[in-house]
């Protein structure tokens, strides 16, 4: 029968628990992180495109117009925009860009993720105002302007993964350090369990010693099966003497009987007895009597010495008794 260990089941029990925990911690900090970095990339897209904004300035011609001043516009190489006034005219765009004609550019405010220049690009569309001539009685004229600003995801997803990873070999680090340390406490929280096993496995008939260790006495879950297996075994070694003694003094009646029994005449006369009733050789069964080998003769005259023999028998068995 194939045995199992109660050390090992535990300690594998253990270990994949922690395994199933480290994964657990992995996809969790693979959300978190994912939220708080596309958290702050969306902020740094609304601030980026703020700066677009305060770079459209006042055309300063008779229509009042605005214009996009590219002289203190600062942006990644990467990042595109387009910026059109009230009116739908386009004021500038991102020179590493074609712009937004035939693309699906979303018509509400927030950011959408489109597939740009063969990378991932969150896009922000932004609406703001401008105001032209401020000093002018009135407070000056107020200007609209749409504004897209995209940005690639790709430095957004590599920061994602670091921080996996990094969750991922921290956990892995933790579980290759935890886990011979788990075993071997496993190992030797079970020391009481192995001692009482080594201790039961050495009783037998011809030793009943049994004296468990204190460690076993003293722990909760082998107490009430340390205290079993000692009556148990008490039980055993008393029904086990009471029987080898009854044996005993069987055997003695018997022989005593025996010796009693054994009187020289009676014996000499059983002995006669037998020797006459012995079986017969094949070769010396001639009579037609005679039925087979182990058969005596069948004749009348056999049959009375058989008779009267018997009767000698049991006389000289009865003057032993009584004697």
């Amino acid at each position: 029968m194939k045995t199992r260990s109660i050390a090992f089941r535990l300690i594998s029990a253990v270990l994949l628990v922690e395994l199933l925990s480290a994964l657990l911690v992995v996809f969790l900090s693979l959300g978190y992180e994912r939220h708080i970095h596309f958290r702050a990339f969306e902020v740094m897209l609304h601030g980026r495109a703020d700066s677009v904004l305060g770079a459209v300035q006042d055309a300063e011609d008779v229509g009042d117009n605005v214009m996009l001043d590219l002289a203190d516009l600062h942006v990644p190489p990467k990042d595109v925009y387009e910026v059109w006034d009230g009116r739908g005219h386009l004021l500038g765009r991102s020179a590493n860009w074609q712009g937004s004609a035939g693309m699906r550019v979303p018509d509400h405010e927030g950011i959408s993720h489109i597939k740009l220049l063969h990378h991932g690009y969150g896009l922000l569309y932004m609406r703001g105002t401008r105001i032209v001539d401020p000093g002018e009685p009135g407070g000056g004229k107020l200007r609209f302007v749409t504004i897209l600003y995209g940005a690639p995801t790709d430095p957004v997803w590599h920061a994602i993964r670091g921080a996996v990873e990094f969750y991922a070999g921290g956990s892995l680090l933790l579980l290759a350090v935890t886990g011979p340390l788990i075993a071997w406490l496993l190992h030797r929280g079970l020391l009481p369990l192995r001692q009482l096993a080594t201790l039961a496995s050495t009783v037998s008939v011809d030793s009943w010693n049994f004296s468990p260790p204190a460690s076993a006495r003293e722990t909760a879950e082998l107490a009430p099966l340390t205290h079993a297996i000692e009556n148990v075994l008490q039980r055993l070694e008393h029904s086990f003497t009471q029987q080898r003694t009854f044996v005993s003094d069987g055997a003695h009646e018997l022989k005593t009987a025996g010796g009693q029994d054994a009187h020289p005449r009676a014996c000499r006369e059983r002995h006669k007895f037998h020797n006459r009733c012995r079986p017969l050789q094949p070769h010396r069964l001639r009579s037609p009597n005679c039925r087979g080998p182990r058969d005596v003769c069948r004749s009348p005259q056999h049959r009375r010495r058989s008779r009267r023999d018997q009767r000698s028998a049991r006389a000289s068995h009865s003057e032993g008794y009584t004697a």
